[in-house]
């Protein structure tokens, strides 16, 4: 029980400005609740461990309990997905169905600098790997997951808290998350691009002609990004349009076969436009990975070299405008995803032909709202070098 005084000081075991290493936790609560607290307290005891083993501060986040009454819960997310050095994942058939929980994975491989810095996720899985392949044979971030070295942990749901068994997966956890940050280190030491110390060098003519480099590669993609979202939202309101008039056929079937020849021929039209947005959702996947990380560097670059900050500079301040644009209408173009999965998943049930569709457009919608996350990273980080309020982005 906290005093006045210091009720609203965060415990020195959660996230603050202080800690040498800070761990996101992402879980389904349903898992949480299923194996009676087995997950927050394997988290607790990875990062105790860790912090035993360095003799490092370590801070962790639960959304449960790191967000403070009136805190807005997404932003304060963010922030701690921001300032996390290691994300532990606790993977799942509710996780992968959580678009929360996907958007968290999402989030920090977008403000990651490489492919590399994915050695900072740790996966934890809470079933057997099969089981999960089977449940989720075609799921790209699923896919992403079994890239990483990830730990299997599905038999700790049934284990007693702190028995050796318990023990032993908490130590190697924590084993490999020194690994990883000692492995980012190395990386992150060997980078001459960005210094967060002293800044980016605007000394050397090559690296400021990099820069401009960079951004001219960006810009060719940007506009790519801008008409595969527009191109989705397009497929997404033929599918709407199409369900909007199968409900009135619905409506009057008189019997369960008629019901089930209107969910047939509901399919047969949905099929070729649900291909296609899956196809729209896959390829607007690759290109933001592979332009997604290179932007977040890029801005991060013009931050660090005052750039920004010479209003005559018209190509770097056009390049923050033009991504502030295109970040703020993709996140409009996501906004209704979510409401939507939720829709289609209380859809089935009609006939298999039908659901088989449309589990796949929820898969192309699950993979396009991942999207966003990196659009938010877009978004922040040209406002915090170049608020929105300031003339030469307007």
């Amino acid at each position: 029980m906290s005093t006045d005084e210091n009720k609203d000081t965060p415990p020195t075991r959660h996230v603050v400005a202080g800690n040498d290493v800070s761990v996101f936790v992402s879980y389904a609560h349903k898992d949480d609740d299923s194996s009676y607290g087995r997950v927050k307290k394997l988290a607790e005891g990875i990062a105790d461990t860790y912090a035993s083993l360095t003799g490092l501060e370590v801070g962790i986040f639960f959304d449960t309990e790191s967000i403070r009454l009136g805190e807005n819960w997404r932003d304060r997310i963010r922030a701690g997905l921001n300032n996390a050095t290691v994300l532990l994942a606790f993977i799942s058939p509710s996780y992968l169905r959580s678009p929360a929980c996907r958007e968290e994975l999402a989030s920090f491989f977008a403000f990651l600098p490489s492919r590399e810095g994915r050695k900072l996720v740790i996966p934890i899985l809470l079933f057997p790997q099969d089981r999960i392949d089977r449940l989720f044979p075609n799921d790209e971030q699923w896919s992403d997951i079994k890239q990483l070295q990830w730990k299997d942990a599905s038999d700790l749901r049934s284990e007693e808290v702190g028995s050796s068994s318990w023990m032993l997966i908490v130590g190697q956890i924590s084993q490999r998350i020194e690994e990883a940050l000692d492995e980012q280190s190395t990386i992150d030491s060997s980078s001459t691009l960005i210094d967060t110390d002293t800044g980016f060098n605007t000394e050397d003519p090559e690296l400021r002609e990099g820069t401009l480099e960079e951004i001219a590669r960006a810009e060719e993609d940007l506009p790519h990004v801008g008409t595969l979202v527009r191109t989705y939202g397009e497929k997404i309101n033929q599918f709407n349009e199409l369900i909007s008039n199968a409900t009135a056929s619905f409506a009057s079937a008189t019997s369960f076969g008629q019901r089930l020849a209107v969910a047939r021929s509901l399919a047969k039209k949905l099929e070729p436009v649900v291909d296609d947005s899956f196809r729209i959702s896959e390829e607007l996947r690759e290109v933001i990975q592979g332009v997604g990380p290179g932007i977040i560097s890029i801005i991060r670059m013009i931050g660090a070299s005052g750039e920004a900050a010479n209003p005559e500079n018209r190509d770097v301040l056009d390049f923050l405008k033009t991504v502030r644009e295109m970040a703020m209408q993709s996140l409009e173009a996501t906004d209704t995803t979510e409401s939507m999965m939720t829709s289609i998943e209380g859809g089935k049930g009609f006939s298999k032909d039908l659901d088989k569709v449309l589990s796949r457009m929820n898969a192309g919608l699950l993979m396009f709202y991942e999207s966003r996350s990196h659009y938010k990273g877009w978004l922040e980080e040209v406002n915090r070098i170049y608020p929105d309020n300031q003339e030469g982005l307007q």
